[in-house]
C-alpha cells in the first residue's frame, strides 16, 4: 500500500497540527503493510529555501514547500501535479483540512480517486469565515471516503453543526504522543533559570492565544501565596504582551517566567513538577481539540491539570494521572496546584500512574487504527 499525503505546516513547524502529520506519517512508513509514504507539505515556515527534499528512509520521502511561496492557486495547481505524478498511490491523505483539502477535493473528484481528511476540532467549528467557507468544508467532508477526527469532541460537536455529515462517515482515533522530542536534554536548566531545589514549578507550553487561558493560570498562581509555587511559559503568541502586564499587575513578576518559543521542550517537561493547559472555548469556536501537550507531560512523569475544554478530558485519567476542573475555574486551578504540592506520597504516585496512563496512546497503534479504515 502506497500513502501519499498532503498538509500545510510540517516539523520543523512546532505545533500540534504540524507534529500530528509528522508522526502519523512517520508511524506509517514504519508499518510493514506500507510500501511507501510520500509527504507534500506546504507553507513550512522553518526553511531556508523552497522545495526542500528529504529521503528519511527508502519507505519515506518529505517535500517541503517554504511559506509564502504558494498562493491558493498555486497551491492547486501544484497539488495537481504531484496527484498525477503519485497516481500509483492508493491512499491520498489531507491532515489538514482548507485549503489543502479542498483541492484534494476537486482533484480527485475528477481523477476518480477516493481521498481522506482529518479534523482537529477549531477547524471545522470555528464561526470566523464566511456561509461559502462553511459549504465549502461540508462538501469536503462529505465527498471523502472517511474523516479521521483526533477526539470524540472534536465528531460530537463536528456532527452537530453540520446536520448534513452522516456519523458513519467520522472514525474516532486519538493521536499518539511523541515519546521524545531529544536526547539532548539539560538536567541543569531549573537552576540556570534560577530556580531553587524546593521550588514547585508549574509548567504551560503552549501559542500564546487567548483561549488557552494562560491568563487565568497566572491569576491561580497569584492566588498562591506560597512564593515557592511558580509559573514558567514556554511559547509565543499575540497574547504574550497581554500576559506580560497582567503579571506585573498581579504583582507576581518573581514568579512568571516566559521563554518564548524554545528548541528543547524535553528539558523544560524535566525541569517541571506539574503540567497544566487551561484552555477555554472562545466566542468564535476555537477550541482545544484534544491536548496533546498533556500526554506528553504525563508520559515524562507530570501530574497534569486541565479544564474540561474540547478533548482534554480524554487526555486525562481525572484523579489518577491528574485533575480536571471547569474552564475558568481559577479557585479550583489554585487549589489543585496547592493539593500537589502539599501531598507528596500522593504526587509520587500520581506521577507513576501518568507514565502508566500516557502509554496507550502509542503512535504505532495510531497507525494501524489508519490503515484498518484504509484497507476498507
Amino acid at each position: 500500500m502506497n500513502l501519499l499525503n498532503f498538509n500545510s505546516g510540517f516539523i520543523p513547524d512546532k505545533g500540534g497540527v504540524a507534529t500530528y502529520s509528522w508522526e502519523l506519517t512517520r508511524n506509517l512508513a514504519e508499518n510493514p503493510e506500507i510500501d511507501n509514504v510520500q509527504v507534500i507539505a506546504f507553507n513550512v515556515s522553518d526553511m531556508t529555501e523552497n522545495m526542500a527534499e528529504e529521503k528519511v528512509s527508502d519507505k519515506y520521502n518529505i517535500i517541503r514547500h517554504k511559506r509564502g511561496t504558494t498562493n491558493f492557486w498555486t497551491l492547486g495547481f501544484k497539488i495537481l501535479k504531484y496527484l498525477l505524478k503519485y497516481r500509483n498511490y492508493e491512499v491520498i491523505h489531507a491532515t489538514n483540512f482548507f485549503p489543502v483539502g479542498f483541492w484534494i477535493m476537486i482533484w480527485t473528484k475528477l481523477l476518480g480517486k477516493k481521498y481522506f481528511i482529518t479534523i482537529y476540532g477549531t477547524d471545522t467549528l470555528t464561526s470566523l469565515g464566511s456561509k461559502k467557507t462553511k459549504f465549502l468544508k461540508s462538501l469536503i467532508m462529505n465527498n471523502a471516503a472517511k474523516i479521521f477526527s483526533i477526539s470524540n469532541s472534536t465528531t460530537d460537536k463536528t456532527l452537530a453543526k453540520y446536520k448534513n455529515l452522516s456519523r458513519d462517515l467520522v472514525v474516532t482515533i486519538n493521536p499518539g504522543v511523541t515519546k521524545s522530542f531529544t536526547d539532548k536534554i539539560n538536567l541543569n536548566l531549573r537552576q540556570e533559570l534560577g530556580y531553587e531545589k524546593d521550588d514547585f514549578i508549574v509548567l504551560d507550553i503552549c501559542h500564546l492565544v487567548a483561549r488557552k487561558g494562560v491568563d487565568d493560570l497566572i491569576r491561580a498562581i497569584a492566588k498562591i501565596s506560597d512564593e515557592k509555587v511558580k509559573l514558567l511559559v514556554v511559547g509565543r503568541g499575540p497574547e504574550l504582551e497581554n500576559l506580560e502586564n497582567l503579571v506585573k499587575e498581579l504583582k507576581i513578576k518573581n514568579r512568571v517566567k516566559f521563554m518564548g518559543r524554545v528548541e528543547e521542550v524535553e528539558s523544560y517537561y524535566k525541569a517541571a513538577n506539574v503540567f497544566a493547559l487551561t484552555s477555554y472555548w472562545d466566542e468564535t469556536g476555537d477550541i482545544e481539540g484534544f491536548g496533546l501537550v498533556l500526554v506528553e507531560a504525563e508520559l515524562r512523569g507530570l501530574p497534569v491539570i486541565g479544564t474540561n475544554s474540547g478533548g482534554i478530558p480524554e487526555t486525562i485519567n481525572n484523579g489518577v494521572s491528574g485533575f480536571m476542573v471547569k474552564e475558568r475555574d481559577i479557585d479550583k486551578i489554585a487549589e489543585k496546584i496547592l493539593f500537589l504540592n502539599n501531598n507528596k506520597e500522593l504526587y509520587q504516585k500520581m506521577s507513576a500512574a501518568a507514565v502508566d496512563w500516557a502509554k496507550q496512546f502509542d503512535w504505532s497503534r495510531v497507525a494501524e487504527k489508519h490503515i484498518e479504515v484504509y484497507k476498507k
